[in-house]
């Protein structure tokens, strides 16, 4: 397994990566959103590889800055291949995200999971996350 930083070459990956998650969108925006994000400081993308070094995964980051709380990090994305699941890809990729939070003075990260994905609540709790409320999502598009 190797972890590494995201590249703009990896969107094709990263395209597939997030279709797992249900986000089907095109990958031209995926393209351009990536080129935009490597860019800022405050977010970050690792890949993963396996032996054959093909992208297996990914985890992306921001930090946040809150006025009633200390600084925090949001995992806006994370996801591994099917047949890479419980093999200890997510786990190593939590672990980058965390070493990357603490050396940018996080206190902690948040995430947010859809009620349906049983299988990602028991892999968070194994990584010591606790769930503190459930919440609606509300969105509004421009």
């Amino acid at each position: 397994m190797i972890i590494r930083d995201v590249s703009t070459d990896d969107f094709k990956d990263l395209h597939k990566l997030s279709n797992l998650l249900g986000y089907n969108y095109s990958i031209y925006l995926l393209k351009e959103n990536l080129t935009r994000i490597i860019k800022l400081k405050d977010h970050i993308i690792f890949v993963i590889e396996n032996k054959e070094n093909n992208v297996v995964g990914f985890a992306h980051a921001q930090i946040y800055d809150l006025i009633y709380f200390k600084r925090m990090a949001n995992i806006l994305g994370i996801v591994i291949e099917n047949q890479y699941r419980r093999q200890g890809y997510g786990r190593k990729l939590m672990i980058r995200i965390e070493d990357w939070t603490r050396k940018n003075n996080c206190h902690g990260i948040r995430l947010t999971s859809n009620k349906k994905r049983n299988d990602a609540h028991i892999f968070y709790q194994k990584m010591d996350f606790i769930s503190k409320k459930e919440s609606k999502h509300f969105i509004k598009i421009f």
